[in-house]
């Protein structure tokens, strides 16, 4: 397995899920890890979790115990993060950026590549983008199959098809790949739309979902807590939440407005409310940790994602594992596993503020929206979700 490295505030929910998902597979399967580490993360004495060893490419792999471990971890040390995109589009950066992207895309892949020879695999099982080229190079080198897991694509970051290389070099991982998953049926229609791929080889294998270990907390706020979380950015729609609570703080609705994330809006979003006069009643939490973001969670009453393009949106089924009731862009693959989430067809805060007092004002409604989505959720485990991939995995051998 390719992955993004532990959850960080670099790989944000892809970090969280494919932890998940090696967790999971490390107890199905003799799964050998590698992953991405930045010298920021190489310097930190990280806790060394029960069936991984980590490895440092720069040292050999002496001992047959650490080869045999459940989880041989590698730790490839490089500059580059799965969302660097998020921000800046490749027309945005200069030549020399995107060169030095590239140049550290291709020492990663190297890294990959002599560590794989070391290693006797059946599979090849590859997450987005950095991951791809060294999947693509194993695959022709050792003659084995490839299952490439898409968490996001350059089409979401950007908004639209683009030519970039980014684009270019996704499309080849689309294409070389024996069978693909795709996160929602939302995110498979786009792969077969925008990337024209069969969609014979695309399997939709929805994120899961644990029990919250919630910390008691209590609102410091008289007033109901409506949450955002994720990246503050173009693609999670930072700037609608905002409309949408300047909207409702003109009519004079008794509520609170929490941001909980960072991202490259947050100067913008902050001037906003500043000039709105808002600030008194919104609030900027920064980076959470899962434990931080499940507890304030406990203590909001709704959760919002106004995303403009979202391959599943994990915060969201978080949420409504909490017992949050939850507003939707159509534009998510999680409304798919959640059937009483309020969807928002159109981009348009108006209907956001909408949606938002229609569930602070109708307790009974709003109860019932929270019940039906807890038990959509019973079955929605990272355990059943990784007995699916098994499954692509033996039909791929």
């Amino acid at each position: 397995m390719i992955g993004p490295g532990e959850p960080s505030r670099m790989n944000s929910g892809m970090g969280v899920a494919c932890n998940h998902i090696a967790e999971e597979l490390s107890q199905k399967t003799d799964l050998k890890l590698f992953s991405p580490e930045t010298l920021e993360q190489g310097s930190k004495n990280t806790a060394h979790k029960k069936n991984t060893v980590k490895i440092h490419i720069d040292n050999e792999l002496q001992d047959i115990q650490k080869l045999n471990a459940d989880i041989v971890h590698i730790q490839i040390k490089n500059s580059i993060n799965p969302y660097f995109y998020l921000s800046q589009t490749e027309e945005e950066l200069s030549e020399e950026e995107n060169n030095q992207i590239k140049d550290s895309l291709d020492s990663y892949t190297e890294g990959l590549i002599v560590e794989g020879e070391k290693i006797e695999f059946d599979l090849i099982y590859a997450h987005d983008w950095m991951s791809i080229s060294a999947a693509i190079a194993l695959k022709k080198k050792f003659k084995k199959p490839m299952v490439l897991h898409i968490h996001a694509l350059d089409y979401d970051r950007t908004g639209k098809r683009s030519n970039s290389w980014l684009y270019k070099l996704e499309k080849e991982g689309l294409t070389e790949a024996d069978a693909i998953i795709a996160v929602s049926q939302y995110h498979a229609d786009i792969i077969t739309k925008n990337y024209s791929i069969s969609k014979e080889k695309i399997h939709v294998v929805h994120h899961g979902v644990t029990p919250a270990q919630l910390k008691p907390f209590k609102s410091p706020f008289k007033e109901p807590i409506v949450l955002f979380a994720g990246r503050l950015c173009a693609q999670k729609g930072a700037m609608d939440f905002v409309e949408a609570a300047k909207i409702l703080h003109v009519k004079k609705e008794n509520l609170r407005f929490v941001m909980a994330g960072e991202g490259e809006l947050l100067p913008a979003l902050i001037n906003k409310c500043t000039e709105d006069g808002m600030m008194d009643k919104f609030h900027f939490t920064g980076h959470l940790t899962q434990s931080e973001l499940f507890t304030l969670m406990s203590g909001s009453a709704i959760f919002v994602m106004p995303s403009t393009s979202d391959p599943f949106g994990l915060s969201a089924l978080e949420a409504a594992n909490v017992g949050l009731p939850v507003i939707l862009s159509d534009q998510c693959g999680v409304k798919e596993v959640l059937p009483a989430a309020e969807i928002v067809s159109k981009a348009d805060p108006k209907i956001y503020a909408q949606r938002i007092i229609k569930l602070t004002q109708n307790k009974e409604s709003t109860e019932a929206h929270i019940k039906t989505n807890k038990e959509a959720l019973k079955n929605q485990s990272w355990n059943n979700s990784v007995a699916q991939i098994v499954k692509i995995f033996e039909n791929s051998i």
